[in-house]
């Protein structure tokens, strides 16, 4: 049994590959784009957190009474 599908979707998809060939690489192609496209949005989420941490601690330290 696969990790994350029950056997009979693991038996489904070795068979369309073999049958379908051309079908399965559009499938690969699609998957790999939504998850490069996935990967560009955390990062980009990532440092806009990490943005807006540096420019709140800059002003933290500006408004900090000496």
């Amino acid at each position: 049994m696969g990790l994350h599908s029950p056997r009979i979707e693991e038996l489904a998809t070795r068979k369309l590959r073999i049958e379908r060939p051309e079908l399965a690489a559009d499938w690969d192609a699609m998957r790999e784009s939504l998850r490069r496209h996935q990967m560009m949005v955390r990062k980009q989420e990532q440092e806009l957190k990490q943005a807006r941490e540096r420019s709140r601690g800059q002003s933290l330290a500006i408004n900090r009474p000496k």
